[in-house]
């Protein structure tokens, strides 16, 4: 909003803008109350805060996977990488919204990566096909698995 946009806009209308620490108490996380005042209606200040500052993991880029992303997305984490070692299929794109036949023969993660971002650019979003280690998993606050076998999920 350009600053004379700003001054000719009631006081009510401006954004409210409230910072809050987060866990290591050092950062500060600007969490704009007009934009997430359902959310902090629902989870409270506390839970807005951890998720501000959350790297979230959702390792599969399928139908369930998407939409999980895309909810967590909306909600205002810091940042969320959607994982998938598999190529598009036909098949996919009845279940993934977010696919095209364009897309058929490339990663699901890749594809699916930049129209994730478009939902809430304040949200960094990333795509990856590493090795689900347990040295990888150890950056994400959150790992949410969608679509992998128990028993081929990482301990």
């Amino acid at each position: 909003m350009s600053k004379r946009a700003a001054e000719d806009m009631p006081a009510t209308d401006l954004p409210k803008k409230a910072k809050m620490a987060t866990d290591n108490g050092q950062a500060n996380v600007d969490l704009d109350e007009n934009l997430h005042s359902r959310q902090l209606a629902v989870y409270g200040r506390e839970a807005m805060r951890r998720m501000a500052g959350a790297n979230v993991l959702v390792a599969g880029a399928n139908g369930t996977g998407v939409e999980i992303a895309k909810n967590v997305i909306l909600a205002g984490v810091r940042a969320l990488t959607i994982h998938d070692t598999k190529n598009v299929e036909t098949r996919d794109l009845s279940a993934q919204f977010y696919l095209t036949e364009e897309d058929v023969g490339q990663n699901r993660a890749e594809a699916c990566r930049d129209k994730l971002q478009e939902l809430n650019n304040a949200v960094a979003v990333s795509a990856s096909s590493a090795e689900l280690s347990a040295e990888y998993l150890g950056q994400f606050q959150v790992c949410i698995a969608a679509g992998i076998p128990i028993l081929l999920q990482p301990n």
